[in-house]
C-alpha cells in the first residue's frame, strides 16, 4: 500500500474504533501513519513483539490500541491499583501466556514503565 492508501485505511479504522470504543488522541499525519504502519507490520508477524520508547504524550498507547483493533488482536493493559502486586502481575502475565499458548489467540500485553516497579518484574518478563 502507498502512504496515502494506508492513510485512508487508518482514518477509516480510527473512525470505526472511536465509534465502537473511545476517542483517541491521534492525528492522521505522515509521521503517525508511518508509526502505526510500523507497529502493524511487527504485530502482524508470527511471534511479533516490540518495544515502544518515547516521551509521554507521543501517542504510543493510542497507536497500539488502534493497531490491535485493526488486526483484531486482544489487548491487555495491567490496571494499577493500591493492591496491584507482583503476584497480580504474575497472574496477568500467566493469563496472557495461556491465551497465546493454549488458546492460540494473538494477544498484546502492553506494559508501561510505571507498572515495572521492581527488578522481579523484569525477571518474570524475561523468563
Amino acid at each position: 500500500l502507498s502512504l496515502s492508501d494506508y492513510s485512508k485505511l487508518m482514518k477509516e479504522s480510527l473512525k470505526l474504533f472511536e465509534r465502537e470504543e473511545r476517542q483517541l488522541k491521534l492525528w492522521v499525519v505522515s509521521e503517525t501513519v508511518q508509526y502505526v504502519s510500523s507497529i502493524e507490520r511487527v504485530l502482524s508477524q508470527n511471534f511479533g513483539n516490540l518495544l515502544l520508547v518515547g516521551r509521554a504524550g507521543t501517542s504510543r498507547m493510542d497507536s497500539l490500541l488502534l493497531v490491535a483493533h485493526m488486526l483484531d488482536i486482544e489487548l491487555r493493559i495491567p490496571k494499577l491499583s493500591m493492591k496491584y502486586s507482583l503476584k497480580t502481575f504474575c497472574a496477568d502475565l500467566k493469563e496472557c501466556c495461556l491465551i497465546a499458548g493454549v488458546e492460540a489467540r494473538p494477544i498484546v500485553f502492553a506494559l508501561e514503565d510505571h507498572v515495572l516497579q521492581s527488578n522481579e518484574h523484569f525477571e518474570y518478563i524475561n523468563s
